[in-house]
């Protein structure tokens, strides 16, 4: 899994542009809880965010906390998604984990390896019933 502390996007320098994915996940309460990871503007992903010491993912409870977060790469955020990991589409959440590689696992560190297959799992839930394949739409 790719992944990045905030010390390190910004010690970048490119002076590109990014982009935020905002994953959604939900816990056992229902209580809401965000993933966010940072993509330059071509595409290319720097990795998720994790806590200053890299141990473990940063999860924020709150839509604004990520925002108030990605304010430090104002003004070259160019945008920000947000990705409900129950969402219908599997080809959008396929995508976020072959991008941050979210399938490769963490030699080394219990805690970001459990905290990886729980995001892991979380978006791979509709794998088999849709095959990768919105409903809405007929087979080729």
């Amino acid at each position: 899994m790719l992944t990045t502390t905030t010390r390190h996007i910004t010690n970048l320098g490119l002076g590109g542009i990014y982009v935020a994915h905002v994953i959604r996940t939900e816990d056992e309460t229902g209580k809401y809880h965000y993933v966010l990871g940072i993509s330059l503007g071509n595409g290319q992903p720097i990795g998720i965010i994790t806590h200053q010491n890299a141990s473990r993912l940063r999860s924020f409870v709150r839509l604004s906390a990520v925002e108030d977060f990605v304010a430090v790469l104002k003004p070259n955020l160019v945008m920000l998604n947000v990705y409900p990991a129950d969402g219908p589409i599997q080809r959008v959440k396929d995508n976020l984990i072959e991008s941050y590689r979210l399938d490769n696992p963490i030699i080394g560190n219990i805690t970001l390896e459990t905290e990886r297959r729980d995001l892991l799992a979380v978006l791979s839930q509709g794998q088999a019933s849709t095959d990768g394949r919105n409903q809405d739409t007929p087979n080729p």
